[in-house]
């Protein structure tokens, strides 16, 4: 690594390059069959550390996502995302317009994409790719995605009926976003843990460097679609199995007289889901978040005791560490909440960073993405 006197004459300077290259050194190693195609974009919004480090997870403009799910609820940090500080963003009281929803993974997916597309529709600045505007169009989106949701059993009930969000730092915050889909998606009135553990997922899963779905909105923005497009982009990645989906599959196997044997069938010829990152060699801290907190308020829970066993085997075979799917679909079991309510959350969560995203691609050069194909024919 080439080193550089800097100005003051007594501290080091070194080139971005290499400094790149030897955090790259840190990250966990790919087989040389993987195909995996890496792209490297430039971004103030998210850190995954490497090395021991790792085990405090990952980190929102500079904080660490953990203590964030623990003090301040998502909406907070949806405003840390987009605006660099806790400001919560406040979203609109309802969605404007709410399509029919389903019952399986994919078609809440469609669900969440067509409410969206409805929301740019009653936008009339949607076009517009200002700062200003796309907090607006955040806060819009939001709300949409959340209102699809709600009352969707029980028509006559009131949102006001939402149970109120207490965190663990002891503040309390009535209307909060983690109340109202925990309300949504469970049969019964919510637990105050379930609340609160809801508002961690949201929190945890709001962005995670450059997943797939995020790239997808990247390249959205970097043809300056107005951002409603850029998420729908975003959620048409998030809806294949191997993504924001991926717990749901889980669930199902936890749910199942053997778990193992039910997972490896819907794995096929793929990696197994709920387990191994390629950002971690251990354990997912996301994941581990999310199974504390159940192994506090349902220790006994048969998803949790099935996800240790599961765990176990997975160990002894190939040795590869949960992710936070298992923990996302353990957290969604122990709390009752619906089949689908593991891709909801994940979609509405990682909505934040992709605006984030978004709006930090705006600011870059357009149609900057242009991959290049290998011909082997």
């Amino acid at each position: 690594m080439a080193r550089h006197l800097a100005d003051d004459g007594r501290s080091s300077r070194f080139d971005e390059a290499d400094i790149e290259q030897l955090a790259r050194k840190g990250r966990p190693r790919r087989s040389s069959r993987d195909p995996m195609v890496e792209v490297v974009v430039q971004s103030a919004l998210t850190s995954v550390p490497t090395g021991p480090s790792q085990r405090g997870g990952h980190r929102y403009r500079g904080q660490r996502a953990i203590e964030l799910a623990d003090g301040h609820r998502f909406e907070s940090v949806v405003g840390l995302l987009l605006d660099g500080d806790l400001e919560p963003l406040e979203l609109e009281a309802d969605a404007t317009r709410r399509p029919p929803r389903r019952g399986n993974h994919t078609d809440v997916m469609f669900s969440l994409r067509s409410c969206v597309e409805r929301a740019a529709l009653d936008d009339p600045l949607r076009h517009d790719l200002s700062p200003a505007s796309l907090r607006a169009a955040t806060a819009r989106t939001l709300a949409a995605m959340v209102g699809s949701f709600e009352n969707r059993h029980d028509p006559g009930a009131s949102r006001r009926t939402s149970p109120r969000l207490t965190l663990p730092n002891g503040s309390t915050h009535s209307d909060a976003v983690a109340a109202r889909l925990a309300m949504s998606l469970s049969n019964r009135r919510p637990a105050p843990w379930v609340v609160e553990g809801v508002n961690a997922t949201l929190v945890l899963l709001a962005d995670h460097e450059l997943a797939t779905s995020t790239l997808a909105a990247r390249v959205a923005a970097s043809t300056r679609a107005d951002p409603y497009a850029c998420v729908v982009a975003a959620l048409a990645t998030l809806s294949g199995p191997l993504h924001g989906t991926a717990s749901g599959v889980v669930r199902a196997a936890l749910e199942s007289e053997r778990p193992a044997e039910q997972l490896a069938r819907s794995a096929g010829t793929t990696r197994l889901p709920g387990f191994g990152h390629p950002l971690y060699e251990g354990i997912d801290p996301r994941a581990e978040a999310l199974l504390a907190r159940v192994r506090a308020a349902a220790p006994e829970h048969p998803a949790l005791l099935a996800a240790r066993r599961l765990t176990a085997a997975v160990r002894r075979r190939s040795g590869v560490p949960p992710n936070v799917d298992l923990g996302l679909a353990v957290f969604a079991a122990a709390a009752e909440l619906h089949p689908d309510a593991g891709a909801v959350m994940f979609a509405v969560a990682r909505t934040a960073g992709w605006m984030a995203h978004i709006a930090e691609e705006y600011t870059a050069p357009p149609l900057r993405y242009r991959a290049r194909a290998v011909h082997v024919g």
